[in-house]
């Protein structure tokens, strides 16, 4: 094999590398937003739903014929500290809101079911590093 034929492989594995790596990431579902999940209705087609939303990330096969597409949204949110912590940072929260739009066998919605849930982390549980132990005297320790 010369140095030629040799460079022409390598260049067809790189393309084909770079094409599998291309289709992969077109493969996942666009990011959503819990503004967007709240705008399925029912009434719409399976084309006006994948066009407000993109593709579920799982489908479900009725025995009628119909779907149950499933989409899954989560969302960080930092706020203020609340007043009253001995350690004030801000406050995190996850929210993970979940959509379940259920399709007839001719492809439009029947029901479009949202639940969000909510995990608050109370981030005062631990203190900042900054905080340095409280050092005892042995002689007052005694009294």
């Amino acid at each position: 094999m010369n140095k030629y034929q040799h460079a022409g492989i390598l260049w067809l594995i790189s393309v084909l590398l770079m094409a599998y790596s291309l289709a992969a990431f077109a493969a996942e579902p666009a990011p959503l937003n819990a503004k967007q999940l709240k705008k399925v209705r029912a009434g719409m087609t399976r084309d006006e739903v994948t066009a407000l939303v993109g593709k579920p990330g799982k489908i479900k096969k009725k025995p009628d014929g119909g779907e149950i597409w499933i989409y899954e949204h989560k969302e960080k949110k930092t706020g203020p500290p609340a007043p009253d912590l001995p350690y004030p940072q801000p406050e995190e929260s996850l929210f993970e809101v979940r959509l379940k739009v259920i399709f007839d066998a001719h492809g439009i919605v029947l029901d479009a079911k949202r639940k969000t849930l909510k995990e608050k982390h109370h981030s005062y549980l631990v203190p900042p590093d900054h905080v340095e132990p409280v050092k005892v005297n042995p002689a007052e320790q005694g009294s």
